[in-house]
């Protein structure tokens, strides 16, 4: 070797020892704790396209199959079941995503069906966020802010019916609606098939 390179070398390895194990203990728990965060909120973004990917499906079916009078009711039930099964099949539930329930509500008026799917997602709950107090973090911000960090921290609220005594945790629901026309006629529909 020549003794351009001798020197090269020798100051490339006094300059990096230590250095590196001491960026790795600093920087690493931040780097896994925004990496969490992120995963977290993709998680969710992906339960939100899921809903309404679900909604759509759900309001095309019940606009299609679906009886506008009233001796067919039953039948109707029974494409209810079966439009809630399929639904909460395609979101799921899981831990990652956060998806505790999906209901699909049907709401009939003269002229349309409301469909409305509805996710019930549980708080992240991440206490590294929340070390602060609400009143300090969302002081001037408004209710969105209030709203958003009570699902972030996982805020605690008294329970409803039968829980009334106990304290469950806070999460959020999303919403998806879709109007459809009611039809006189039903039509059988399927996915199409390759």
């Amino acid at each position: 070797m020549s003794r351009v390179m001798k020197r090269l070398m020798l100051k490339l390895r006094g300059r990096t020892s230590g250095q590196a194990m001491t960026e790795m203990v600093m920087v690493f728990p931040i780097f896994v704790l925004v990496m969490l965060v992120i995963l977290k909120l993709f998680a969710l973004v992906l339960v939100v396209q899921k809903a309404e990917i679900a909604s759509a499906y759900a309001a095309r079916k019940w606009m299609l199959e679906a009886h506008r009078s009233s001796q067919y009711m039953g039948a109707d039930e029974g494409l209810k079941g079966k439009i809630r099964g399929t639904v909460s099949k395609f979101i799921g539930t899981s831990t990652l995503l956060g998806v505790n329930e999906t209901n699909v509500y049907f709401t009939r008026t003269q002229v349309w069906t409301m469909v409305e799917v509805s996710v019930n997602v549980a708080s992240p709950n991440v206490p590294i966020l929340c070390i602060y107090k609400k009143e300090e973090v969302c002081d001037g911000y408004g209710d969105a802010c209030n709203k958003g960090y009570a699902f972030m921290c996982g805020e605690l609220e008294e329970g409803y019916g039968e829980e009334k005594d106990k304290k469950v945790f806070k999460g959020a629901v999303i919403r998806a609606t879709k109007y459809v026309p009611v039809r006189d006629r039903p039509i059988k529909w399927s996915l199409p098939s390759v």
